[in-house]
């Protein structure tokens, strides 16, 4: 399915081939064996579409949520509509866009649609088993790199670009100014790194670029440090460190921004 013609949710298929991110996974597949083959230091950057709308992923990973929630998947208990001026209030036109659901209540462009608990269960249960999918893919990527023997030598970094709301305070989406739309999830592996360890420090994604040329060992060319805004947080990788970090900008097309 393409385009608005395509479900959310319960679209799933059984060959991985007629998925995008099976074309990512073998293409870096074939990058790592190839650098292997080289002898090369190498940097690859690879973009796992999951869990981005619509939820089409292997039939394994919705069967696998259906299976493990016997009831349905909880809803959001802070769903209740937040207000016309508040930060986390927006439209999310994707959702209108690709479920063409029935909705009770109108949509307007400041709120997205109210959905039944029964349709927020499907939404909910779609992006858990997008969310397997591109587990599955990472973890493809990581047996890779333990099969030609460079895991132990690489730095690994999992990153996403937005947040996502499942229903929360009413709207669905990454459009909003609260927690979980500017929040992002984030791994970094470094081979002689701390392992398993939860950060508290709040850091940007500004500072991607500079932490991963020092914990490579590179340096950062005069031309692009003059103009470089991020900062390394490399220190708390490594090491358990106290390293403060400026404060991360935030911003939200469409209405607010801070």
């Amino acid at each position: 399915c393409k385009g608005d013609s395509c479900p959310v949710f319960k679209c799933s298929v059984d060959d991985d081939s007629s998925l995008t991110d099976y074309d990512v996974l073998k293409y870096g597949l074939k990058q790592i064996g190839d650098f292997k083959k080289s002898g090369n230091k190498f940097f690859m950057a690879l973009g796992i579409r999951k869990p981005h709308l619509p939820y089409r992923v292997p039939s394994r990973h919705t069967d696998n949520i259906a299976s493990g929630y016997p009831n349905g998947v909880a809803i959001a208990t802070s769903n209740e509509r937040a207000s016309k001026d508040s930060l986390s209030n927006y439209y999310c036109a994707s959702i209108d866009r690709f479920a063409n659901a029935h909705t009770t209540g109108s949509s307007t462009q400041l709120n997205s649609p109210i959905f039944s608990d029964e349709l927020q269960r499907d939404f909910r249960s779609g992006y858990y088993a997008a969310v397997s999918w591109a587990d599955e893919l990472v973890g493809g990527i990581i047996a890779k790199l333990k099969e030609e023997e460079l895991y132990d030598e690489t730095v690994i970094l999992v990153v996403s670009d937005n947040g996502w709301q499942l229903g929360e305070h009413g709207n669905w989406c990454k459009n909003s100014a609260t927690d979980l739309s500017t929040r992002v999830p984030m791994w970094i592996r470094h081979p002689e790194g701390r392992f398993g360890e939860r950060e508290q420090q709040i850091v940007s994604l500004v500072g991607l670029y500079p932490t991963l040329i020092e914990l490579a060992g590179l340096s950062i060319p005069n031309r692009i440090s003059s103009n470089l805004h991020g900062e390394s947080y490399a220190e708390l990788v490594t090491n358990r460190s106290s390293q403060d970090s400026p404060l991360p900008l935030n911003s939200k097309y469409s209405s607010y921004a801070f």
